[in-house]
């Protein structure tokens, strides 16, 4: 493959891309297929980018043309027919072609278009092939596996520390890539209860699940728990359901997943309600849930993205009618299925608040980076981080949410029970109860959310919470309380 040198990506900001979208929308314009046609649509709005084109020290800029196949009309179109709407749009990204130009004139270009606030980015890139030795690493970007408080402890973990070797894993998701090159090691076969009809987001979001999780040490990531074991993989819409199970497609996911699983091992739920709430607050699936924990099994839930507070949902009886069951008798408490309800925080390095957009409350349990996560797959070479031609290379940066936040969650407890297995007086995996007081320890990092303290894990700190877990006659009389009772250690 020819090495091009040059390509220049440059985004407009929200407003321009908006104006764009209105103006092909209403026929005020055909169409626009490279930056300098979007220049000539903005008119005003435009006129320092055109002036920074336009620039004598830039005429060596030979064209300019779209950074990716469709033009702008098709773009929005495509982009509208998706189900789940793409986490990065692609409208307003162009290439501008600046090969004729010195490597210095190339950075000062790129600097000139930095400076303009009507760009959103701006980047210089290169298509080259590169061997396999000399494959990119994104390990420096995974801050939120940084020493706490900033991540979660994983980078600086002593040698030797359990890595959930011997502790099986479960994920129910829409759709996945389990060729991408970070986890092509799982059984293939897994793949029978992928969704039919899943979109591209759908696969980048999945994979980017899995390879949070299961990444392997010496790639272009880190996964939390490389040695787990990929059990099992269920989307709503199994192809090949129980029909003595429940018939909500998502408790019927959680409990074909679950006869996969045994006492403690992880059932990562990635998929939220369509009002972006648990997907606990329906009956079947809060059965389903609650059947998969009474067996031991560790459920890690999304809190939702919906900036609800979970407890004034609770009195809702349509939104949530698993958890007010009674017309008359609002709960004073969320009746607990067993799950690890997971919230988003924010990255950063020292001091992280809970994300706006993620929903809250006293059921969540704990909390992790919901923004700028990096991890495996992406919807398109564009958004790619890797800009490769072979989806199997690609990798992200916005992963977030609270599906982020649950798979790190996930990757910690499969840390948690491989290491809970080897701690002298435990020998054995923890029960879901005890999961979570170990997540809602105060030996985590610190969250501030609501006039309250949560916690991150900090996984540096898990042998000192397991001793005392083993040992602490004060953590033994908590144990023995309801889950939703249970103090911060």
């Amino acid at each position: 493959m020819s090495e091009v040198h040059g390509r220049i990506v440059v985004a407009l900001n929200r407003r321009l891309v908006d104006v764009l979208t209105q103006r092909i929308r209403t026929n005020a314009v055909k169409d626009i297929s490279s930056l300098r046609d979007a220049v000539g649509v903005l008119g005003e709005d435009a006129d320092a980018l055109r002036q920074v084109l336009e620039h004598q020290d830039f005429l060596g800029i030979s064209s300019a043309v779209p950074n990716k196949t469709r033009s702008v009309r098709d773009q929005i179109d495509h982009e509208s027919r998706l189900e789940t709407p793409p986490r990065r749009s692609l409208v307003g990204v162009f290439a501008l072609n600046a090969s004729g130009l010195s490597p210095a004139l190339q950075q000062e270009l790129v600097k000139q278009l930095r400076a303009l606030p009507i760009v959103a980015s701006a980047y210089l890139e290169s298509s080259a092939a590169v061997p396999a030795s000399d494959a990119p690493s994104y390990i420096d970007n995974q801050t939120y596996l940084n020493t706490a408080p900033q991540g979660i402890g994983l980078k600086t973990l002593p040698p030797g520390i359990p890595d959930g070797t011997g502790i099986g894993l479960a994920v129910i998701d829409f759709a996945w890539n389990l060729h991408h090159e970070t986890i092509a090691t799982v059984d293939q076969t897994l793949d029978n209860g992928q969704s039919q009809d899943f979109t591209d987001a759908q696969v980048a979001h999945g994979t980017a699940a899995l390879g949070l999780i299961l990444g392997h040490a010496g790639e272009a990531i880190l996964g939390i728990a490389p040695g787990a074991h990929l059990k099992a993989l269920r989307a709503p819409h199994d192809p090949d359901p129980d029909p003595d199970l429940v018939t909500n497609p998502i408790a019927v996911a959680i409990a074909s997943a679950a006869k996969k699983l045994t006492a403690g091992d992880v059932l990562l739920i990635e998929i939220q309600e369509t009002q972006f709430r648990p997907v606990e607050v329906y009956l079947d699936t809060f059965a389903a849930i609650a059947d998969a924990t009474g067996d031991g099994i560790i459920v890690i839930e999304p809190a939702g993205n919906n900036t609800c507070d979970l407890e004034q949902l609770a009195k809702d009886k349509d939104s949530a009618p698993a958890w007010n069951p009674r017309d008359d008798d609002p709960p004073e408490s969320i009746p607990d299925s067993g799950a690890i309800i997971v919230s988003g925080c924010s990255e950063a390095p020292h001091v992280h608040h809970r994300l706006g957009d993620c929903n809250h409350g006293d059921r969540v349990d704990c909390y992790a980076p919901g923004e700028d996560v990096v991890s495996a797959g992406a919807v398109d070479r564009v958004s790619s981080i890797h800009d490769v031609a072979d989806q199997n290379k690609w990798y992200c940066d916005d992963f977030g949410g609270t599906s982020s936040a649950s798979a790190i969650i996930a990757g910690v407890v499969l840390r948690i029970q491989s290491l809970a297995r080897v701690t002298p007086k435990l020998n054995r995996v923890l029960t879901p109860s005890e999961i979570r007081y170990v997540l809602k320890s105060s030996l985590g990092t610190p969250i501030e959310a609501d006039n309250k303290t949560w916690y991150m894990p900090d996984l540096a700190k898990l042998p000192q919470i397991l001793d005392q877990l083993a040992s602490g006659p004060a953590v033994a009389a908590a144990l023995g309380s309801k889950p939703r009772e249970l103090v911060q250690a």
